[in-house]
């Protein structure tokens, strides 16, 4: 094999490192979509984060009611949390197996939720086991709604779906140990839905939709996108038109006809498009 004087292959080139395809680029072998792996790890966006931390933050949650039940004077409380104890090792084993992330990545994803989680209920303040098992439970119900069509697609091997069935199974147990009658009359079940959502907004942040700007191509036309690129393809597909300048537009700009920038970008509805012609 050709190879230049650092060994490597004369060109340049590199390979996937998933399934080992090589590339003539190495953004095309970053890119690669040919297997599940492929398309997982290399998913734009973040997807890849973004079900890794869903994951661990969960599982913190999971943790959390493990540790109060272990010192629980009820037997089966008690043995409840060595049931979720004996799924969350495996869990924890997967998870890094699969997304290989450190010590580190697991405190940052993890630290702030922990946080979360004992300043709503203090170590030292007893806390109501019906209460919180009514919150995790339908944190952990959530996770495996969210995350079920990409678990469709995982390779046999990857045991995180049994493994979050079974932790779902256990904290459904211990919610109808504690109101067996199904009646939610139990202290504080009014904040049940506020405490949710709060920890709903930790795992799952939600992201800031890209705010639209405007845009003046050529001197002739005025543009709402979201991005240069956007407006760019937007004369493309409305006009034919290619290679013409695109520069963007201070909202509090005044134009020609005495109107603001932002005034002109509010007449397009918050959707992108060719607002108005240039005078």
């Amino acid at each position: 094999m050709s190879k230049s004087k650092k060994g490597t292959r004369r060109g340049g080139g590199a390979r996937c490192p998933y399934c080992k395809t090589f590339y003539r680029h190495g953004s095309m072998a970053r890119a690669c979509q040919k297997t599940f792996l492929c398309r997982y790890h290399n998913a734009p966006g973040g997807l890849r984060k973004e079900i890794m931390d869903a994951q661990l933050r969960t599982s913190i949650c999971v943790w959390f009611l493990m540790t109060g039940l272990k010192n629980s004077p009820e037997r089966r409380l008690r043995a409840r949390a060595m049931s979720l104890d004996a799924c969350m090792e495996p869990l924890y084993r997967d998870l890094r197996r699969f997304f290989g992330y450190s010590n580190t990545a697991f405190d940052v994803s993890t630290g702030p939720i922990t946080r979360l989680l004992f300043s709503l209920w203090p170590s030292r303040q007893p806390i109501d086991i019906t209460h919180v098992a009514a919150v995790f439970s339908s944190l952990v119900s959530d996770l495996r709604f969210r995350l079920g069509p990409f678990w469709a697609k995982c390779p046999p091997e990857i045991r995180a779906p049994r493994l979050w069935a079974a932790i779902e199974r256990q904290m459904d147990g211990i919610y109808d140990y504690c109101d067996p009658d199904g009646t939610e009359d139990y202290p504080h079940v009014d904040e049940v839905q506020p405490l949710y959502d709060r920890l709903h907004a930790a795992i799952w942040p939600s992201r800031p939709a890209p705010e639209m700007r405007l845009y003046l191509s050529g001197e002739r036309f005025w543009v709402c996108a979201q991005t240069k690129a956007e407006a760019r393809e937007i004369l493309r597909t409305e006009t034919g038109l290619v290679g013409l300048t695109v520069k963007g537009i201070a909202l509090g700009e005044r134009l020609s006809d005495g109107r603001t920038a932002g005034e002109l970008l509010s007449l397009s509805g918050g959707k992108p498009g060719i607002i108005a012609l240039a005078q």
